[in-house]
């Protein structure tokens, strides 16, 4: 089972370079490439609404409300990367009329700010870190973009850099959001009466 090391030495063969035992190893390269992974895993984590890293909780509200602004707030757990959305419309997603705002408070923690009460149902996504949960097409991307990075840190080689990063961004990232796209049923959503009255009137 690979392991984010192997995804990060599997980016480094891509550039011609050896492989490091450890993110943690004592070693200027290996220091490069833990740099990386913390600093750009969870950004290509949050680009897109990954099915491998959505979740829904319910949450109960903060025994203190907020200062001002709004009625009630929530504290979210420590690996939530971002929230999608509140409550349920329904049709097991979030209720787009419904406000809130995410903060942090004095402590570093994430809280949601709202005025819907308790429980209240969150839509967000995990820092996933290991990669056996990503799937194959997500790690590939992965892959390619810390070769990217990797050739212009670690082997000075900016043209390589963006070959690879082209690669990553016409190739393999849309390929995994096509993947991750084709889980689950589709999403049906009625016309409203005025579009359907303007589509007859066109024709």
């Amino acid at each position: 089972m690979p392991s984010l090391v192997d995804v990060v030495n599997g980016a480094l063969r891509l550039i011609g370079e050896s492989p490091i035992s450890g993110l943690d190893d004592a070693t200027t390269k290996a220091d490069i490439c833990n740099t990386e992974v913390e600093t750009s895993l969870s950004a290509l984590l949050m680009d897109s609404k990954w099915n491998f890293c959505k979740t829904r909780k319910t949450f109960a509200a903060d025994g203190q409300a907020p200062a001002f602004g709004f009625a009630f707030q929530y504290t979210l757990p420590g690996d939530c990367l971002c929230v999608w959305g509140i409550g349920d419309n329904g049709k097991g997603e979030s209720d787009g009329s419904l406000d809130y705002k995410m903060e942090i408070d004095d402590n570093n923690v994430q809280k949601l700010l709202t005025n819907e009460p308790a429980p209240l149902a969150v839509h967000y996504s995990r820092n996933v870190r290991d990669p056996n949960l990503w799937g194959g097409s997500f790690m590939l991307a992965v892959k390619y973009f810390f070769a990217s990075a990797f050739a212009a840190s670690i082997a000075h080689d900016n043209q390589k850099s963006a070959t690879l990063l082209q690669m990553f961004d016409t190739v393999f990232m849309p390929n995994a959001r096509a993947r991750d796209g084709q889980q689950g049923s589709i999403d049906c959503y009625e016309s409203p009466d005025l579009l359907l009255v303007r589509d007859v009137e066109r024709r």
